[in-house]
């Protein structure tokens, strides 16, 4: 009987008949790993090949002002652009007074938060 660190579960002793126990954890782990980087890679090379990935946006100078450039990013937005630029100004209105009033959100939030 051996006692050996399990690298499946970040060394933590196991109790093992043999030697080929811990071989056999080893290379389960190393497979794993290997399948997680390979996930990683496919569900990069799906991010870049859809249609709407970051890398399709327009450049800054042609995404709108008015909170409706996430359209660009997610084209099934678009049916709700009128609502998504009222709630825009209406959050940008909200800012604007904090700023004007109360010295902007940052001064605001630490002026209100309870001291412990």
């Amino acid at each position: 009987m051996t006692v050996t660190t399990n690298p499946i579960t970040n060394g933590t002793p196991v109790v093992t008949d043999s030697v080929d126990t811990a071989i056999i954890a080893k290379k389960e782990l190393e497979q794993r790993k290997l399948e997680s980087l390979l996930s990683k890679s496919d569900a990069l090379e799906m991010s870049q090949s859809s249609e709407n990935n970051l890398d399709s946006v327009p450049s800054n100078d042609t995404i709108p002002a008015d909170g409706t450039g996430v359209v660009h990013l997610d084209p099934w937005l678009g049916p709700w652009k009128d609502e998504i630029r009222y709630r825009y100004n209406v959050a940008k209105d909200w800012i604007d007074k904090f700023n004007k009033c109360e010295g902007g959100l940052d001064q605001f939030s630490k002026v209100c938060a309870p001291r412990i």
